[in-house]
């Protein structure tokens, strides 16, 4: 069972998509059908819910009976982003990490993100993923659709998702519960002035601290939670989403304690506050 261990400013930032674009090129991201495509892939199973110490998520399956994926929803507990992952058995797309558009129909409003793809161990039911990250607030409509398509590199997939409101609660339900585990209080997540904001990202890694393009093709992007302190100094280091690699997660810690430097938070009155920020360390897509 989570407890509460204490309180403590909560905010977010740093989503992958936004963080990619600060420290690394990538191209813009591909167009989206104009209208609502046909024959998307209909679900298989019903939504399973997956809550761990460090994640909150929840699945579905799909079939056409040719072709068999996997959805899946990860907010990103502590920030403004949400993780859409695909799992499935085929080839990657080309390239394996770039922007993506993910489209919701009939709206037809469209979000664009960071996307990574990479290999699932053996022993997994799919043979690959490909993970988006979005902010929250583009995919408004998400609650409402019908058809979602995913754009990225070489590939697109349409799928009818059902009805998300009651995902979207459960959802929610599950995070402010995390939080509270982690030693901090959600209820002050929306009631600082400003969110930590990140000092050079660009100068925090090279491709000399990260894994290479060769040796990071099996591994994803891992996600870190940390405290910044009023004096924007990062400490408190915890995974909570692994690369597949103990090198590389140990890693990620290391660099964002001794490397990453923020502008604090402010609080309602302006004063500088500890925030909790939660973010993944990414490797730079051109080495």
């Amino acid at each position: 069972m989570r407890k509460t261990t204490g309180t403590m400013m909560v905010t977010a930032m740093l989503a992958q998509a936004s963080a990619a674009s600060a420290q690394f090129q990538m191209p813009p991201p591909p167009p989206a059908p104009r209208s609502m495509p046909g024959n998307p892939m209909q679900p298989s199973s019903k939504w399973a819910a997956n809550f761990g110490d460090n994640s909150c998520e929840i699945a579905r399956d799909f079939d056409t009976g040719k072709q068999q994926v996997e959805l899946v929803f990860r907010p990103l507990t502590g920030t403004d982003q949400i993780q859409v992952e695909l799992r499935y058995r085929g080839a990657p797309p080309k390239p394996l990490g770039g922007n993506a558009r993910f489209a919701m129909y009939p709206a037809g409003s469209s979000a664009t993100g960071g996307y990574f793809d990479a290999a699932l161990p053996p022993e997994e039911p799919f043979e690959r993923l490909t993970m988006i990250t979005l902010q929250r607030k583009d995919v408004a409509e998400l609650a409402h659709s019908q058809v979602i398509t995913l754009v990225y590199g070489s590939k697109m997939a349409s799928l009818a998702p059902g009805v998300l409101g009651d995902v979207a609660k459960v959802l929610k339900e599950c995070e402010d519960d995390l939080v509270k585990s982690w030693g901090y209080d959600p209820k002050l997540m929306s009631s600082l002035m400003a969110a930590p904001t990140p000092v050079s990202p660009e100068k925090w890694f090279s491709a000399r601290d990260l894994p290479s393009k060769r040796d990071a093709r099996d591994v994803r992007p891992p996600s870190v939670r940390f405290t910044v302190g009023a004096d924007g100094v990062v400490s408190n280091c915890a995974l909570v989403f692994s690369s597949g690699s103990k090198m590389f997660d140990d890693r990620a810690c290391a660099l964002m304690t001794t490397r990453a430097r923020y502008k604090p938070a402010l609080d309602a009155a302006g004063q500088p506050v500890a925030a909790l920020m939660v973010s993944p360390v990414l490797r730079p897509f051109g080495s």
